[in-house]
């Protein structure tokens, strides 16, 4: 990893994170509706639903949200006012996602996208306890960090359905992904 990405990871983990329990979240919806036709903003009750008991069962907790969708921001900002942090990342005001348009708003778009989310996925994988979609980032965040399974709670799709996690521990990315997590943990630890 580039020393600039360590270093904002380090940075922000270290203000952030530092003597709190905090709760990694993580819902990515923009793409989510066009790609397999899902609900894909998720209600805040449903998300209360998950985070509440978590919340109300450990002391100085933080909630790092990891979002590409601003509602999703505001109405988190409105529910959990003093226990959601999160990075100054670009974000959809539609549902239109914002790694598939054909124009970018800013110079260096994609490169900054893919920086922002392998950001985003560092400081997740450094959370207490993981909630989310299943999704790359999620997958991503639990084999750089030292998640266990009782750890992670996946919401699948609309948060409506049960999920099985047996699926991961067949999944080609867990299975070449553990190679590489030692060398997230030796950058975690510096």
């Amino acid at each position: 990893l580039r020393p600039e990405i360590v270093n904002e990871f380090q940075e922000f983990k270290e203000k952030n994170f530092k003597d709190h329990f905090v709760i990694g979240f993580h819902w990515r919806g923009t793409d989510v509706k066009k790609w397999y036709n899902k609900k894909s903003t998720i209600d805040i009750d449903t998300i209360s639903k998950y985070l509440d008991p978590i919340i109300n069962s450990n002391n100085k907790v933080k909630i790092f949200l990891c979002t590409d969708e601003k509602l999703l921001l505001e109405i988190f900002i409105k529910r959990y006012k003093e226990l959601t942090i999160y990075t100054d990342s670009y974000r959809s005001n539609s549902k239109e996602a914002l790694h598939l348009k054909d124009t970018y708003p800013r110079e260096n778009h994609k490169y900054k996208l893919g920086k922002e989310v392998l950001l985003d996925a560092l400081l997740l994988s450094s959370c207490n306890m993981l909630i989310g979609r299943d999704s790359n980032v999620c997958r991503a965040a639990m084999v750089m960090g030292d998640l266990n399974l009782d750890q992670f709670i996946i919401i699948p799709g609309d948060g409506s359905q049960k999920f099985n996690f047996k699926q991961y521990l067949t999944d080609p990315f867990f299975v070449y992904g553990t190679r590489i997590k030692n060398h997230f943990s030796k950058i975690k630890k510096q």
